[in-house]
């Protein structure tokens, strides 16, 4: 579609645009990267074809890596060419993405929620958000044999007004559903379970084996957010330090109660590394309540607490005083000098105040030997806008690399 181009680019930028994507279609992904210079559109032409590629040859990630191309002009071309596809798995998240965008029929898009592909129905369930006979549509694939369209449905049942009857439906996948996922998806509609939804939440909070369920059961209870439900969730408080504790003393300090404070405080000083991560995390949402806690976890000896925590205080805004802006920049040239995933992230956040630093240490990472850590490098100087780098990661020999860079790019263009 050579028009597509022209629309994009305009006559004598359209020649240029179909040679990268010649060149990426075929393979050929150094010679797309050299045509495309650091030339932002002309990248994101390339960086389509990576993930249209990539869903060509690894069908089962197809809703993934079609997922990364909506939204985005150089994106349309290939979703068009994937739609056209005899594989549902790829033909149909391309078909709903279309119609997402105002291009596509609605016809195509119901045909899909009988196809013999489970991410084909969830696809199509999800893109029918606007019919009239959701609510029907959505009743009907709660029961689908398919855990992942169930899921789906459960997430549209909640996101609608209370009826007794979607209630019914999404107490049943709450209570019996065999997959965590399900399960959990159920509970987080809280007041939409009906009378028995805050009995349910307990339940699974207290006696769940998924964590995951677990988690959704306190949010469950933090929606419904009348007395009672806020009381079990402050009987959490006395258990012992966990992500489950966590959770429900950062949804209670949410809403200003201070002895929750502790809870998130102590979780920053637990010996599981990956539970003060998630504690900087939480502590960055406090509006900055925890501003002082979180500077000494910049402190931390593990690099992605330290990360957690610089990020957290750029996020409260913390960084607007001199002396924490200082604290936080030292913290993260600290972490990208190391050879990590975290030192990419890090490295990307450096970007507008040390851009040199920032280049260099992502310049570095790119060419790693690890392909994960290649792959958060060619993300990040996608996300910074360093283009010369990003196209290091376009054209990495690793196919994981070369997605997560063109999915990050077209992000940053769009």
């Amino acid at each position: 579609m050579p028009w597509l181009c022209v629309l994009a680019f305009g006559p004598s930028c359209a020649g240029q645009a179909l040679l990268v994507r010649q060149h990426a279609e075929a393979g050929r992904f150094e010679a797309a990267v050299k045509a495309a210079g650091q030339d932002p559109d002309l990248l994101a032409e390339a960086a389509a074809a990576v993930l249209e590629r990539g869903a060509l040859s690894r069908p089962e990630q197809g809703h993934r890596l079609i997922a990364e191309l909506k939204g985005h002009a150089a994106g349309l071309r290939s979703l068009h060419a994937l739609a056209r596809e005899g594989d549902e798995r790829i033909s149909g998240p391309a078909q709903v993405a279309l119609f997402e965008m105002g291009e596509g029929e609605e016809d195509e898009v119901r045909k899909l929620l009988s196809s013999n592909e489970p991410q084909a129905r969830a696809d199509a369930l999800s893109g029918l958000r606007e019919s009239e006979d959701r609510p029907d549509l959505l009743l009907s694939m709660a029961s689908d044999p398919a855990a992942l369209v169930r899921r789906t449905a459960a997430l549209g049942l909640a996101s609608l007004s209370f009826s007794e009857m979607r209630a019914a439906v999404l107490r049943s996948l709450a209570e019996s559903d065999p997959d965590p996922l399900v399960r959990a998806a159920a509970l987080r509609a809280g007041p939409r379970l009906g009378e028995r939804g805050e009995e349910l939440c307990a339940k699974a909070l207290e006696s769940d084996p998924a964590e995951g369920v677990r988690l959704a059961a306190i949010e469950g209870l933090d929606a419904i957010g009348t007395l009672s439900p806020l009381v079990r969730l402050r009987s959490c408080l006395g258990w012992e330090i966990s992500q489950i504790t966590l959770a429900a003393a950062w949804h209670l300090a949410a809403r200003g109660e201070g002895d929750a404070l502790q809870i998130v405080r102590a979780a920053l000083s637990a010996k599981d590394g990956s539970l003060r991560a998630a504690a900087a995390i939480a502590a960055g949402q406090l509006q900055g309540a925890m501003t002082g806690d979180l500077l000494k976890s910049l402190e931390d000896p593990i690099a992605q607490v330290r990360l957690q925590a610089a990020l957290s205080l750029q996020r409260t805004g913390a960084d607007s005083s001199s002396e924490v802006e200082s604290r936080i920049k030292e913290a993260l040239l600290g972490i990208s000098k190391s050879d990590s995933v975290e030192a990419a992230i890090a490295a990307g956040r450096l970007a507008k105040s040390e851009a040199e630093e920032s280049r260099q240490a992502l310049s570095r990472l790119v060419s790693h030997v690890e392909p994960g850590i290649r792959a958060a490098a060619g993300s990040a100087a996608a996300e910074a806008s360093l283009w010369g780098v990003a196209a290091e990661g376009l054209s990495d020999p690793d196919p994981r690399v070369r997605e997560a860079t063109a999915g990050a790019l077209l992000s940053a263009v769009r």
